[in-house]
């Protein structure tokens, strides 16, 4: 197990070993402080292992409240939601409705060389619990596993 950051607590590192053992397949694990932090953590990692800089996201989820993440959905598009915020940083942000795998499939077709990631609630929480539709989320990780991205 290694620490790359400083000042981390020895029993973050064991709280570490412990996750990767319950899980079993994953080999190293990232704790974060907030969960803006760690959804840009893995757009990051998405990025550099495919090359690729756009991600797709979904209406009504929320992934922080960076600018590149803090959207309002205006005819089907990100827009930025508060004063100061930058439209430019919303430019690799693909938004798609949230329960439609034919819109993820299609665009995913379509742009899919040019699509790090997918990111999701798995279960939307930001306007009310929604659940996802039987077999998206397995059809999700086909889809993504099919154009390489994550």
């Amino acid at each position: 197990m290694e620490m790359v950051f400083g000042a981390q607590h020895r029993y973050e590192l064991e709280a570490a070993e412990k996750m990767l053992e319950a899980l079993g397949w994953a080999d190293q694990i990232r704790i974060g402080l907030s969960g803006t932090e760690c959804v840009q953590a893995a757009i990051r990692l998405a990025r550099a292992v495919t090359g690729r800089e756009k991600f797709v996201r979904f209406a009504g989820h929320y992934h922080g409240w960076l600018d590149n993440v803090l959207v309002a959905e205006e005819n089907g598009r990100a827009v930025p939601v508060s004063a100061g915020q930058l439209a430019s940083h919303l430019a690799d942000s693909i938004m798609l409705p949230w329960n439609d795998l034919d819109a993820l499939t299609r665009t995913l077709d379509l742009h899919g060389d040019q699509i790090a990631a997918v990111i999701m609630e798995p279960v939307m929480f930001n306007i009310g619990s929604i659940e996802p539709e039987s077999g998206y989320l397995e059809g999700v990780r086909v889809a993504c596993d099919r154009h390489g991205s994550f």
